[in-house]
């Protein structure tokens, strides 16, 4: 044998694989933040505006990852982000608005109201949710976003009832995340209330990410992976199922009060319409789509489901020779998310985020037949 065919490089090992893929994954959220931070200045105000409703609810949808890992799926979110939705807008508005009810306080204090108030009713749940699974879970969480429902059409002096009630723009330390008389200028584009909104969206989108990653990370995660593979498995390592599945829960309604706070400020009314079955359905088809359990697949599959719609318009638009025979393309978008949810359940239930890992992967993995082949012609 050769000195050459003694060089022949070998295949990486286990240790050094699962480094380079982790190496990967900071190099994708490295480059995701890169092309967030300059979005605004190259960005058109709709597209900022599209986005900022994605990172608000990508928050939501990283909730449900959470939920996902402890094996649990709801559709309750919606109704803990109109919880969240609703305290801010009642907390924030001055005490003299007619026919509603407002308490006036500052904006920053109403967003933490709006958080702990969801959290507080995600605790009250948890009651049920730790020691439902499946459909059975899927039943209870409906019941909750028929509940809010009924809650926001009849109590007008809180909701505005079917009207709405207009939503205060957020804003701490004199700095206003929406429209203002003199907005500020960044490298010569106007930061007016689609580019601030763009950024508070980023910002919180950036930090409840690193959050529940780290959660991941540490201890709590990987009991919540025991809990997913069953209670025998949990119950062999020691993982308290109902407790950890309580404070999944917990998590991902404190997620959900926070998207609802910053939801509104998207909408700019608050209205029932807004947090209603097809909206949870809809979140649902994010995090499918993305992948179960993944963080990256939850953000993925939001700005999929969010952008699908004005993606195909504008390709349209472009494109006069593409007949939608007559189809609107939000109909049109749900017949693709149909479509992505089936082929997704059949050929690669790990979603979007599988999808990348699995190119990922392929590019880490040796040719080990090619160098097979050159060992054998230098001996």
């Amino acid at each position: 044998m050769s000195d050459t065919a003694l060089r022949t490089p070998r295949a990486p090992d286990a240790a050094t694989q699962v480094a380079s893929r982790a190496h990967h994954r900071r190099l994708g959220w490295g480059a995701a933040f890169i092309v967030m931070a300059g979005a605004p200045f190259v960005l058109s105000d709709y597209w900022l505006q599209l986005g900022f409703a994605a990172c608000v609810v990508a928050i939501s949808t990283v909730g449900l990852a959470v939920l996902a890992r402890a094996g649990q799926i709801t559709l309750a979110q919606p109704f803990f982000m109109a919880a969240g939705g609703l305290t801010y807008v009642v907390l924030v508005s001055p005490r003299d608005v007619p026919d509603a009810i407002g308490l006036g306080w500052p904006p920053v204090l109403a967003l933490l109201g709006g958080v702990v108030v969801a959290g507080a009713l995600g605790l009250l749940f948890t009651a049920i949710s730790s020691r439902l699974d499946g459909i059975y879970l899927g039943m209870a969480s409906i019941g909750l976003v028929l509940l809010g429902q009924h809650f926001f059409h009849n109590a007008e002096t809180w909701s505005g009832g079917v009207n709405g009630r207009r939503v205060p723009d957020f804003e701490v330390a004199g700095i206003t995340f929406g429209r203002t008389v003199d907005p500020p200028v960044v490298l010569g584009t106007v930061f007016d209330r689609a580019q601030m909104q763009w950024l508070l969206g980023m910002l919180f989108l950036v930090l409840v990410t690193a959050f529940v990653l780290n959660v991941f990370r540490a201890r709590p995660g990987r009991a919540l992976m025991a809990v997913e593979s069953g209670r025998l498995t949990a119950a062999v390592v020691g993982v308290n199922v109902e407790a950890y599945k309580a404070r999944a829960f917990l998590v991902a309604s404190v997620c959900a009060g926070l998207s609802g706070v910053l939801y509104v400020q998207s909408i700019s009314i608050l209205s029932a319409d807004a947090f209603d079955l097809d909206f949870a359905l809809m979140m649902l088809a994010m995090v499918v789509i993305g992948g179960l359990g993944s963080v990256g697949g939850a953000i993925a599959g939001t700005v999929f489901v969010v952008c699908l719609p004005a993606l195909l318009q504008s390709l349209f638009t472009t494109v006069p020779a593409l007949d939608l025979g007559g189809a609107s393309t939000a109909v049109l978008s749900q017949y693709v998310f149909g479509i992505a949810i089936v082929l997704v359940l059949l050929f690669k239930p790990t979603g979007l985020v599988g999808i990348f890992t699995s190119i990922t992967a392929a590019r880490l993995r040796p040719n080990r037949s090619a160098t097979a082949n050159t060992t054998r012609n230098e001996e």
